[in-house]
């Protein structure tokens, strides 16, 4: 079953609607370190939490022509070919150069909704004699900045 997922720049209100998610990965972690003794076994090994909990989302979707703007009007032109698609998610200002810029992820059927953070990576891969579409992915990571200075 595809849903759609729709991530928006907290800070400028850019959004964009990722039509057609097929999969997605949701990986939380608690990162251990674990301290083996000599001459004891694996049960015996010291565990250490020095971090706290983590979580990334990531989905894969297709990029194709829509007949709809795919920005829902919140960009300066609209964002309907795989072209305006592809400018918009590597190049506008959707991608702001400032490392505290947040997103919010919304979809309500899997992906847990809500959730701020960072777009972490944008992946576009278009194979030889299929001009109709491109494989896109996006990895997510969940958190709040934390101003530094």
């Amino acid at each position: 079953m595809q849903t759609d997922v729709t991530i928006t720049n907290d800070d400028n209100a850019y959004t964009y609607l990722f039509r057609g998610v097929g999969n997605w990965n949701i990986v939380q972690l608690q990162p251990v370190i674990e301290i083996p003794f000599i001459n004891n076994t694996s049960e015996n090994n010291k565990l250490f939490r020095f971090t706290g909990q983590n979580m990334s989302i990531s989905f894969n979707f297709p990029l194709m022509d829509s007949s709809d703007d795919l920005a829902d009007g919140t960009f300066t032109s609209t964002v309907k070919t795989i072209d305006e698609q592809v400018a918009y998610l590597l190049f506008s200002n959707y991608w702001d150069p400032d490392f505290d810029i947040s997103w919010t992820l919304t979809q309500s059927v899997y992906i847990p909704s809500g959730k701020t953070g960072v777009i972490e990576n944008i992946s576009l891969q278009q194979d030889a004699g299929s001009p109709e579409f491109v494989r896109a992915g996006v990895s997510f990571k969940i958190g709040t900045f934390l101003a530094l200075s």
